[in-house]
Order: structure tokens, then sequence, then C-alpha cells
């Protein structure tokens, strides 16, 4: 019982350190960017197979229509899978301004929308 307990009190105060790890802001909801690509492949020039563990979010993915690049920032998963928060280059390309990352679906590459950085 003892155990038990103490294990619920560990818990406890690790799970808030997780989610500050793992950002402030993985719990907002992707505003819209409507000019975003509807799908992004791993940056294979960078290193990245297209075999990636969908588990997983890639370091870089791009957008194969002109060549944009987005660096994961951090990542988190969710029932539904892992989720990333990315940063553009160059800047400011579909509208994003350097304080807003886009999020992705890592699983498929899909970008979801624009969250504070």
């Amino acid at each position: 019982m003892k155990a038990g307990r103490s294990l619920i009190v560990a818990a406890m105060l690790l799970l808030p350190g997780t989610a500050a790890a793992q950002g402030q802001n993985w719990y907002l909801r992707p505003t819209r960017i409507d000019s975003l690509p509807e799908r992004v492949v791993p940056d294979t020039a960078a290193g990245a197979s297209l075999d990636y563990d969908p588990g997983t979010c890639q370091p870089l993915f791009i957008d194969p229509r002109n060549g944009t690049r987005f660096v994961l920032q951090r990542d988190f998963m969710t029932g539904n899978g892992p989720i990333g928060d990315y940063a553009i280059e160059p800047p400011g390309r579909y509208g994003v301004n350097a304080q807003t990352l886009v999020r992705m679906d890592c699983a498929i590459g899909r970008p979801l929308g624009g969250v504070p950085k």
C-alpha cells in the first residue's frame, strides 16, 4: 500500500516537469494557415530516410514544391500519434512570422496550422 502511494506521488511530481520540457504550447489548437502545403516529405538530402518510424517526428521535412524546410523545435505524443512544432526556413514563407511554429502531424507529414513559439 505504501509503495503504491509513493508511486502516485512520484508520478504527480514528474508529470508537470515532462509537460514543461515539451514546451508550454503543446495543448494549444493550431490556427489555420491557408498557404501551407497539404503534405511535406522527410528531407532525404539532409540524411532523413523515407522509411522513418511513424511513431517519431523527423528532424527535417521539406516542401517538395518549393524547397522550404521545416525544422523540428519540439515534439510530443498524443493518442493519435506524434505531433511536432517546426520552424520554417526561410523565415516568412507561407506568411508564418518568426514567433510562430508550424504544428505537424508527423506520422503523415501533414501541416496542421500555426502555434506560438
